[in-house]
């Protein structure tokens, strides 16, 4: 799943996910409305109890923006991030 891209929208609470069943061009430069981004799953993850985009980070120096969602009830943690980050 990893390279899967998404389309997101920048909403006051964070980042809004479109349907994860559809896929985009990664290199997208213009997105439908209304979104405003492209996001790539950057991970998928075995989901501790508190599962969160924290544990998106690949290490002490990966300062790069992550969501996520934790789906398959509760037990699997997808990150998503920018393309080309």
């Amino acid at each position: 799943m990893e390279r899967y891209c998404i389309l997101g929208n920048n909403t006051s609470d964070g980042m809004s996910l479109g349907t994860t069943t559809t896929a985009v061009d990664c290199r997208a430069k213009r997105v439908p409305k209304p979104y405003d981004h492209v996001l790539v799953v950057s991970g998928v993850y075995r989901a501790p109890s508190d599962a969160g985009s924290r544990y998106c980070r690949e290490g002490p120096s990966d300062r790069r923006t992550y969501w996520s969602l934790v789906v398959a009830h509760r037990t699997v943690l997808v990150c998503f991030t920018y393309p080309n980050t």
